[in-house]
Parts: structure tokens; C-alpha cells; sequence
């Protein structure tokens, strides 16, 4: 790994993922109310962006999206909004009818050998760019997958579309250190080399836990966009968490606007850490948290127990059924559950889940599935 030396501009923008990323998380889905009082609480902290969701899931998504921009535009909140969706000219549409900032990933397993889709990606970029005002950003999938000089490639080539923001995600949370810092300096060298003012965000999984490691190394090899979440919150294992990342860059002698131990941002994480009590039964802030746990300034701790109990939903198959769950999710409990399902019962299968997890704020139960399963086929 090459020394690290900080690079010449050492200001940040810190972006929190709470509310998309976070709503990945097993078992945890955001009411509209909390959307709205977390994206207040994120603003207070002064992050520089808020993704608040994902307008394609869901119609309580783009509802959320909306009453956060609208926010914003009445000057309320200071940070930018976002929204996030597909590299489809559609999800662009309708990310922009919320009033937000336009986020939208590749899909995964891209290769840049598919030129076909890589035109079409251009072109939904160049559409973007044309149509809407504000950034746009763009988010690469699983950079693990992909060689060095694929991901410069693939870079360049939507950077010159007019991608504003390029996210380099650890997806699958597999990367070193020492990787990712190289992909990062890699990729900021190529879009250097091409004169292309391109920003470079940075998104880590901890399946290793390394996302904080894997965040802190990616800003010293050129990155000044840092994704986070409150609580490392997220898929699977989450991403690198909001306080304890600007406070190691802050260390740095980086500055990303935000004091972590703040009053501020206790409130934050309090508020947070009371809705993922109340819904998945453990606490995000247990005593040996980073930063202001409340061991932090004990010299001596004993040890933390917590569990996280199993009548919550069928995760006994791997899947937390709520907002975001999909055909293919839905079709693997299904037939775990000895039901084979027509495409037609499937497709509306999805939608009466969507709806019930919206409606009740949580995961649907497995009892749950199995009664709207029989309603839908007594009807039949």
C-alpha cells in the first residue's frame, strides 16, 4: 500500500444513508414520521446530504422523498436530499418528481465487456443530465468484482457522460484495506489522467469488519465523498457507522463539519436507537459503542449481553420480507414454505407484502405471509 499522505484538500462532504441503506437492515422499516424527524436530527448534525429512500420500492418511498424535499425547499433542512433508483430513465423521472438530488446504481454484475448495457447506461446518464438540475450521482456495484482497469474504464467512461458524484461500493464487504485503497487511487488517477472532475464516494460493507478501515482508506486515497449510516446500519452486516467515522477523520486532521460528540449528535443516535429497541429488540448504542459509548470513559467494563429474538419473521430462510422485498426474495420463502406459485400470484404476492410492511412500519411475520398466501389463492 502506497504511504499514506493526506491529500491537498482535506474537506469533506459526509453523506448519511440511514434511511435507504439503513432501511436494509433486517427487519427495520422507517415510518414517515421518523423519516422526517431523522432527516431533521441528521440535518441538525450537519451532514452535507440525507439519502432519505428509494422512490421505485414504493409509494410510502417517494412520499417520504417528497415531504423531506419539500423541506429543504422551504428552508428547513440545509443539507441536500436525495433519492435513489436504477440507472433507467423512469427512476430518474420519478426520483425527480420528489423534489430530490438523483441517485442511481448499476445493476449487479455488470461487466463493462456488455456494451450494450453500458450504452444504455450512458445514455440514461446524458437524459439525466439534460432533463434535471442538480448533481447527479452515480454508484457502481460490487468494485470487488471488477479489475483495476475495468473500474477505470467504467469510470471514465460515465464520468464523461456527466456523472458528477461516482460511488466505488464494497458491496459484499470483502475488500482489505489494502484494496480498496488501491481501487480508489486507481480510479481517481484515471479520471485525473482524462481531466475529469468527477468526485469519488466512498460506500463499505462490514461483512469483514473492515467498512470503517476500508472508509478511512479510501478518503486518504483521494475519496471526498463519505457514505455512512447512524449506527453502521444496513445490509446485512451495515456499512461504517456516521459518529465513528467523522471522528477518525477528524483525527486525521480531515474536516467534515460535524463534531461527533456532540449534543447533537447523542440526540441522533438516542432517537434512532429508541425505534431500532422498540422494533428488532436490541440496542444500537450498547455501552461499548465508539465514541460516546458509555464505557468509553470506563477504564474497567464488564461484559454486554444482547439477542435479537427469533419470532421475528421467517429469517430462518435468510430473507426479512418488508418495502424492498422482491419477486425473486418472495418466490424462494414461497416455495421454502412448500407453496409453487404462479408469476401472476407471485407479482401480486409482492405488492400486497410491500403494502402490508408499509402499513404496519415492520417486517410482514410469517403468519402473516401464509394468511395473505391463502387469500390470494381462495380468490383465484
Amino acid at each position: 500500500m502506497d504511504h499514506f499522505s493526506r491529500p491537498e484538500d482535506t474537506k469533506l462532504k459526509i453523506v448519511d444513508e440511514t434511511l435507504r441503506e439503513g432501511m436494509q437492515t433486517p427487519g427495520l422499516v422507517f415510518s414517515f414520521d421518523e423519516k422526517v424527524q431523522i432527516s431533521k436530527l441528521l440535518d441538525a448534525v450537519g451532514v452535507n446530504g440525507i439519502m432519505v429512500g428509494y422512490p421505485p420500492a414504493h409509494k410510502s418511498e417517494i412520499e417520504a422523498v417528497k415531504a423531506v424535499a419539500q423541506l429543504k425547499k422551504q428552508g428547513v433542512l440545509k443539507a441536500s436530499i436525495l433519492g435513489h433508483g436504477r440507472t433507467m430513465k423512469e427512476d430518474a423521472d420519478l426520483i425527480a418528481q420528489t423534489g430530490s438530488e438523483i441517485v442511481l446504481h448499476f445493476p449487479f454484475g455488470f461487466k463493462p465487456s456488455n456494451l450494450e448495457l453500458l450504452d444504455a447506461i450512458k445514455r440514461t446518464i446524458s437524459y439525466t443530465k439534460d432533463r434535471y438540475k442538480g448533481q447527479l450521482k452515480i454508484d457502481l456495484v460490487d468494485v470487488a468484482s471488477l479489475e483495476l482497469s475495468d473500474l477505470a474504464e467504467t469510470a471514465i467512461a460515465i464520468g464523461s457522460a456527466g456523472a458528477d458524484v461516482i460511488s466505488l461500493p464494497d458491496t459484499t464487504g470483502t475488500l482489505t484495506p489494502k484494496d480498496y485503497y488501491k481501487i480508489i487511487k486507481h480510479v481517481k488517477d484515471a479520471l485525473r489522467k482524462e481531466k475529469l472532475s468527477c468526485e469519488l464516494a466512498v460506500h463499505c460493507h462490514n461483512d469483514l469488519g473492515a467498512a470503517l478501515a476500508n472508509t478511512i482508506v479510501g478518503v486518504y486515497a483521494g475519496a471526498n465523498v463519505v457514505e455512512v449510516t447512524v449506527g453502521g446500519l444496513g445490509e446485512r452486516n451495515g456499512i461504517a457507522d456516521l459518529a465513528t467515522t467523522c471522528a477518525v477523520l477528524e483525527r486525521g486532521d480531515f474536516k467534515t463539519g460535524i463534531d461527533p460528540t456532540g449534543s447533537d449528535m447523542v440526540s441522533l443516535y438516542t432517537y434512532v436507537s429508541s425505534i431500532v429497541r422498540e422494533k428488532l429488540q436490541f440496542d444500537l448504542l450498547n455501552p461499548m459503542f465508539p465514541v460516546f459509548g458509555e464505557f468509553v470513559s470506563v477504564h474497567t467494563a464488564g461484559t454486554h449481553a444482547m439477542s435479537v429474538p427469533s419470532s421475528l419473521l421467517s429469517r430462518q430462510w435468510g430473507f426479512s420480507l418488508t418495502v424492498y422485498t422482491g419477486r425473486h426474495a418472495l418466490k424462494k420463502v414461497t416455495s421454502k414454505m412448500g407453496y409453487e406459485l404462479t408469476e401472476d400470484h407471485l407479482g401480486k404476492l409482492v405488492n400486497q407484502v410491500k403494502d402490508l410492511s408499509a402499513e404496519k412500519c415492520r417486517e410482514v411475520t410469517l403468519e402473516e405471509l401464509k394468511q395473505l398466501i391463502s387469500q390470494l389463492l381462495e380468490s383465484s
